[in-house]
Protein backbone atom coordinates (compact mmCIF):
# COMPACT_ATOMS: atom_id res chain seq x y z
CA UNK A 1 0.00 0.00 0.00
CA UNK A 2 1.53 3.34 -1.01
CA UNK A 3 0.84 5.07 2.32
CA UNK A 4 2.65 5.02 5.64
CA UNK A 5 1.22 6.67 8.74
CA UNK A 6 3.05 7.27 11.98
CA UNK A 7 2.64 9.40 15.07
CA UNK A 8 5.31 11.80 16.29
CA UNK A 9 6.50 10.94 19.76
CA UNK A 10 5.05 13.17 22.51
CA UNK A 11 3.04 15.28 20.04
CA UNK A 12 -0.54 15.08 18.76
CA UNK A 13 0.70 14.89 15.17
CA UNK A 14 0.36 12.15 12.57
CA UNK A 15 2.37 12.04 9.35
CA UNK A 16 0.84 10.22 6.38
CA UNK A 17 3.26 9.86 3.48
CA UNK A 18 2.05 8.78 0.06
CA UNK A 19 4.21 7.28 -2.68
CA UNK A 20 3.16 6.16 -6.11
CA UNK A 21 -0.40 6.02 -7.39
CA UNK A 22 -3.00 7.28 -4.92
CA UNK A 23 -6.73 6.62 -5.22
CA UNK A 24 -9.75 6.41 -2.93
CA UNK A 25 -8.76 3.01 -1.54
CA UNK A 26 -5.37 4.37 -0.48
CA UNK A 27 -7.03 7.33 1.22
CA UNK A 28 -9.42 5.02 3.09
CA UNK A 29 -6.40 3.00 4.24
CA UNK A 30 -4.83 6.24 5.56
CA UNK A 31 -8.04 6.90 7.51
CA UNK A 32 -7.91 3.38 8.99
CA UNK A 33 -4.24 3.65 9.96
CA UNK A 34 -4.76 7.14 11.41
CA UNK A 35 -7.68 5.94 13.53
CA UNK A 36 -5.55 3.08 14.87
CA UNK A 37 -2.95 5.61 16.09
CA UNK A 38 -5.44 7.77 17.97
CA UNK A 39 -5.48 7.45 21.75
CA UNK A 40 -8.50 7.46 24.03
CA UNK A 41 -7.44 10.79 25.53
CA UNK A 42 -6.87 12.53 22.17
CA UNK A 43 -9.18 15.52 21.84
CA UNK A 44 -7.50 16.76 18.64
CA UNK A 45 -4.71 15.35 16.52
CA UNK A 46 -3.19 17.06 13.50
CA UNK A 47 -2.35 15.02 10.43
CA UNK A 48 0.02 16.04 7.66
CA UNK A 49 -0.94 14.26 4.43
CA UNK A 50 2.26 14.38 2.37
CA UNK A 51 1.51 14.01 -1.35
CA UNK A 52 4.89 15.22 -2.63
CA UNK A 53 5.90 11.74 -3.88
CA UNK A 54 2.42 10.71 -5.02
CA UNK A 55 0.88 10.50 -8.43
CA UNK A 56 -2.77 10.36 -9.39
CA UNK A 57 -5.20 10.95 -12.23
CA UNK A 58 -8.40 12.92 -12.72
CA UNK A 59 -10.46 9.76 -12.21
CA UNK A 60 -8.53 8.83 -9.06
CA UNK A 61 -9.08 12.35 -7.67
CA UNK A 62 -12.82 11.71 -7.90
CA UNK A 63 -12.47 8.48 -5.88
CA UNK A 64 -10.34 10.35 -3.34
CA UNK A 65 -12.93 13.11 -2.97
CA UNK A 66 -15.68 10.53 -2.55
CA UNK A 67 -13.71 8.82 0.23
CA UNK A 68 -13.22 12.14 2.02
CA UNK A 69 -16.87 13.14 1.70
CA UNK A 70 -18.08 9.73 2.97
CA UNK A 71 -15.76 10.19 5.93
CA UNK A 72 -15.59 7.90 8.94
CA UNK A 73 -13.10 7.36 11.76
CA UNK A 74 -9.69 8.83 10.95
CA UNK A 75 -11.04 10.94 8.08
CA UNK A 76 -11.15 14.75 7.88
CA UNK A 77 -14.78 14.47 9.04
CA UNK A 78 -13.60 12.83 12.27
CA UNK A 79 -13.73 15.63 14.89
CA UNK A 80 -10.49 14.32 16.42
CA UNK A 81 -8.52 14.96 13.20
CA UNK A 82 -7.38 18.31 11.83
CA UNK A 83 -5.79 17.92 8.40
CA UNK A 84 -2.96 19.69 6.64
CA UNK A 85 -1.85 18.80 3.12
CA UNK A 86 1.66 18.87 1.75
CA UNK A 87 2.40 19.01 -1.97
CA UNK A 88 2.48 21.23 -4.99
CA UNK A 89 1.11 19.24 -7.91
CA UNK A 90 -2.07 20.27 -9.71
CA UNK A 91 -4.19 17.44 -8.26
CA UNK A 92 -3.42 18.35 -4.66
CA UNK A 93 -4.49 21.92 -5.39
CA UNK A 94 -7.64 20.73 -7.19
CA UNK A 95 -8.48 18.52 -4.22
CA UNK A 96 -7.96 21.33 -1.73
CA UNK A 97 -10.12 23.73 -3.76
CA UNK A 98 -12.87 21.16 -4.24
CA UNK A 99 -13.03 20.29 -0.54
CA UNK A 100 -13.65 23.98 0.26
CA UNK A 101 -16.94 23.75 -1.65
CA UNK A 102 -19.88 23.16 0.73
CA UNK A 103 -21.11 20.34 -1.53
CA UNK A 104 -17.87 18.48 -0.74
CA UNK A 105 -17.79 19.22 2.97
CA UNK A 106 -16.76 22.88 3.10
CA UNK A 107 -13.38 21.90 4.59
CA UNK A 108 -10.58 24.44 4.68
CA UNK A 109 -7.50 22.21 4.69
CA UNK A 110 -4.26 24.22 4.63
CA UNK A 111 -1.80 23.32 1.87
CA UNK A 112 1.96 23.73 2.13
CA UNK A 113 4.85 22.98 -0.21
CA UNK A 114 7.41 22.31 2.55
CA UNK A 115 7.20 20.08 5.62
CA UNK A 116 8.83 22.74 7.81
CA UNK A 117 6.06 25.21 6.99
CA UNK A 118 3.36 22.63 7.70
CA UNK A 119 4.92 21.72 11.05
CA UNK A 120 5.28 25.37 12.05
CA UNK A 121 1.61 25.95 11.24
CA UNK A 122 0.55 22.93 13.31
CA UNK A 123 2.71 23.80 16.29
CA UNK A 124 1.37 27.37 16.30
CA UNK A 125 -2.17 25.96 16.32
CA UNK A 126 -1.32 23.61 19.19
CA UNK A 127 0.27 26.46 21.18
CA UNK A 128 -2.81 28.63 20.59
CA UNK A 129 -5.12 25.88 21.80
CA UNK A 130 -3.09 25.44 24.98
CA UNK A 131 -2.98 29.17 25.67
CA UNK A 132 -6.73 29.60 25.12
CA UNK A 133 -6.23 32.01 22.20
Amino acid sequence: MPVTVYRLENEPILIATFTGEVNGDVIVEMFRRSDALLRDDDALVYRVSDFRQATTSALAVLTILKAVVVGGPGSPRDPRIKGVMLGDNQWVKVGQDTLKNPAFGGMNIPLFARMGDAMTHIRVQIARSHSGV
